[in-house]
């Protein structure tokens, strides 16, 4: 028997950390193992397998067949709960990663058998209302960079630290803080980082630089080179995600009940796209929330449209549907007649927004396709341009051979 067939065994622990695994093997893989005792190779192998069967191993973590491919799943991007946001904490989910995608284990459904609202790109107000605004625009601006930052920060840069691109001159920053209503710049808690992304945007809706990039207090989390993409940006760019994990197929039954379906069709609606009644939602989506807009982008949309928004999911009474639900529109059944304030609210309007934020503000169809390479080089600089950039091309390549080294790029 191969001593191969040691290593390439798995078994599901569903476990606590430290049960051993040793009951899930079988018999016939122990006894192959006994046979090489009297050969070091075989002797090594054999040691090393069974010290495989004591690791820790998490509730519910898969062990992959053979053991040497290893998949990144069962964790979110980042460690600290304060970083989830919404249902996209894959650590309940089970959701996988391969080469940095995500996909759902549920599976999508046919194209044909997807409403074609679903696949309908929300309607662009007049080329005139559009050009109005921007002449209301201040001028001067306020802004001394045509990128600003905009991170929802609530008290994590207290536990780790400001990071060091909050003090960058490429880009100013732009701070709202969530504990006292009294000091400069408060934007109320609720809503996680839609409070803070909307709260910006009614405030200085005649005043927005030509870019604004909203991110999380720690943005590297869900994308490591999100600082590398965003000096790379196309100055023609209207709208584009910094993250680089795609939800291909995500229904609403999957998600939540019937209060989050009427939070999902109130934000469609007050975005100018409402849902059809009894549709069942369903949506396609780069995950955890940040992007790059532009202000001609933002402007797509009135200040009423940005206020009615934020007082679903950044202000009180804590709810992002006030009143009773539309139950002949719901897809779902429910006994429930209203919305409860409370943390769960906040965490559900914050969800919210992660999944449709890509059809309100970026004006694509519920179900987003996958961005390709010719698109993102309409966003982003070729690679052999600006390093780092996520339009990669062959002349790219060529240039940062070698300049790899782990993680850290040596090449300027």
């Amino acid at each position: 028997m191969d001593p191969l067939i040691c290593l390439e065994q798995g078994s599901n622990g569903a476990h606590s950390s430290y049960v051993s695994r040793a009951n899930h093997i079988p018999k016939s893989i122990a006894t192959a193992c006994g046979s090489f005792e009297p050969f070091l190779l075989g002797f090594y192998i054999c040691v090393i397998g069974w010290l495989w069967l004591w690791t820790p191993q998490g509730v519910g973590e898969q062990v992959v067949q053979p053991l040497f491919l290893k998949f990144v799943g069962s964790q979110s991007s980042g460690s600290n709960k304060d970083e989830m946001r919404g249902p996209d904490d894959v650590r309940k989910r089970k959701d996988i990663f391969i080469s940095h995608k995500k996909i759902a284990r549920w599976q999508a459904k046919p194209v044909h058998k997807v409403h074609k609202f679903l696949r309908q790109t929300p309607q662009e107000p007049p080329e005139e209302i559009i050009q109005q605004r921007l002449q209301n625009q201040t001028n001067p601006s306020q802004w001394k960079t045509n990128v600003v930052l905009v991170p929802a920060v609530y008290d994590e840069w207290a536990k780790y630290g400001v990071p060091y691109w909050a003090r960058l001159k490429d880009y100013q920053l732009f701070l709202y803080q969530r504990k006292n209503p009294q000091k400069k710049n408060y934007a109320y808690n609720f809503g996680y980082e839609a409070g803070i992304y909307l709260r910006f945007i009614v405030d200085h809706y005649y005043d927005l630089p030509v870019h604004t990039a909203f991110v999380h207090a720690r943005p590297q989390q869900h994308n490591r080179r999100w600082l590398e993409w965003l000096k790379c940006i196309r100055p023609e760019l209207n709208y584009s995600i910094l993250n680089n994990q795609y939800v291909k197929y995500r229904p609403l039954h999957s998600v939540g009940q019937a209060d989050k379906e009427q939070c999902w069709r109130d934000m469609l609606s007050v975005g100018g796209h409402p849902l059809p009644p009894k549709l069942e939602p369903a949506v396609g989506f780069y995950c955890c929330n940040q992007f790059v807009i532009s202000k001609r982008q933002l402007l797509r949309h009135s200040l009423e449209t940005y206020e009615r928004l934020l007082r679903m999911m950044g202000a009180p009474p804590d709810v992002c549907h006030e009143g009773p639900f539309d139950k002949d529109a719901l897809y779902m059944n429910t006994t429930e007649t209203t919305e409860s304030p409370g943390p769960a609210s906040s965490k559900m309007a914050g969800s919210t927004f992660e999944h449709l934020q890509h059809v309100v503000m970026g004006g694509h169809p519920m179900l987003m396709p996958e961005t390709p390479s010719t698109s993102t080089c309409r966003n982003f600089l070729p690679d052999h341009e600006c390093n780092g950039s996520p339009c990669r091309t062959a002349e790219g390549k060529k240039k940062t051979r070698g300049c790899w080294q782990g993680k850290v790029f040596l090449c300027k």
